[in-house]
């Protein structure tokens, strides 16, 4: 147990919806987008001991904004900043789901003919506030802190927290990330609550760059910052061509290209016609195949549409 003595600051345990975090404070003020979580609390709830911060967020993906691409970057290029911070945990196993449909122009609020139906996305977050509520119930039963912190405005929570303080006597506060209340929170008599000015996350950002042990998914190196782009991968020059399998190989003979995995040369794959084989690769064997007719057995450049695309910095 973490309980504090009478001389002592009384011990919490902050629980943060990252999604309605994000959506209330962080999405209209890109500066503060940086921010660091455990020194936000320790200046938020500086009453308090925050022995430790749980952070329950979904990884985003590129479909649910076409006209923002790198977000999914920008994503995982925060959370491996998170990472670093003591005292924290990032919980990024819930899903998003995408739901889309057609729906109708209105103009004037009147259908105008003839009707166009245009695309629509539905982003929804699916498992944060299960697994918030879990971790705030189990916590609480265990006695772990003295006092536990919800960070949403989502009133799906208020039961959890009803029930941590009628069946575990828990202390309960609740900050919300937007300037309104919450009734079903009120409702479940919470013990207080305080609303996140923009202020305290402008004061606690985390540093421009961020020294991390994994290398991100897209690049070779991370420059973390309020900005925190991913430097990418060197493109292949213009007209460098892609690597050859080693002559006189089983796998040439057949004509397996070098990037094949090497269960592709066990099966036997001599021809494009090979249906066995993905897509890539038979494109890459009825190239080489009409090259080989013509006399050129030499590997085609990686085309324009192929090259690693730069992950730009926002």
């Amino acid at each position: 147990m973490l309980h504090a003595d009478r001389m002592s600051k009384p011990v919490a345990i902050v629980y943060v919806d990252g999604f309605n975090l994000y959506k209330g404070q962080l999405e209209n003020r890109p500066a503060n987008k940086w921010l660091n979580l455990v020194a936000l609390f320790d200046d938020v709830l500086d009453d308090f001991r925050v022995a430790h911060v749980h952070y329950f967020t979904a990884r985003i993906k590129g479909r649910m904004n076409p006209e923002d691409p790198q977000a999914p970057d920008r994503q995982d290029a925060y959370i491996r900043a998170l990472r670093t911070l003591d005292r924290l945990t990032v919980h990024d196993d819930s899903l998003f789901t995408v739901h889309h449909g057609f729906a109708r122009e209105w103009i004037d609020g009147k259908e105008q003919p003839p009707l166009t139906r245009h695309h629509v996305y539905k982003v929804q977050e699916k498992g944060s506030d299960v697994k918030l509520a879990t971790q705030l119930l189990l916590d609480a039963l265990d006695e772990r802190a003295d006092t536990y912190v919800v960070v949403s405005s989502d009133s799906d929570l208020a039961r959890p927290i009803e029930v941590a303080r009628s069946r575990f006597g828990a202390r309960v506060g609740v900050l919300y990330p937007r300037d309104e209340r919450t009734k079903l929170f009120e409702a479940a008599g919470i013990d207080f609550s305080l609303y996140l000015r923009p202020s305290y996350a402008a004061r606690n950002q985390m540093p421009d760059v961020v020294q991390t042990t994994k290398r991100p998914r897209n690049g070779h190196t991370v420059r973390a910052g309020r900005t925190s782009c991913v430097l990418p991968l060197p493109p292949r020059r213009p007209g460098e061509v892609a690597p050859r399998t080693p002559p006189g190989t089983e796998a040439a003979r057949r004509g397996v290209p070098a990037s094949a995995p090497s269960h592709w040369s066990a099966i036997g794959a001599s021809s494009a016609a090979d249906t066995r084989m993905p897509l890539r690769f038979r494109e890459s064997l009825r190239l080489r195949e009409s090259r080989s007719s013509r006399g050129a057995a030499t590997v085609p450049p990686r085309s324009a549409h192929t090259q690693p695309r730069a992950t730009g910095c926002r």
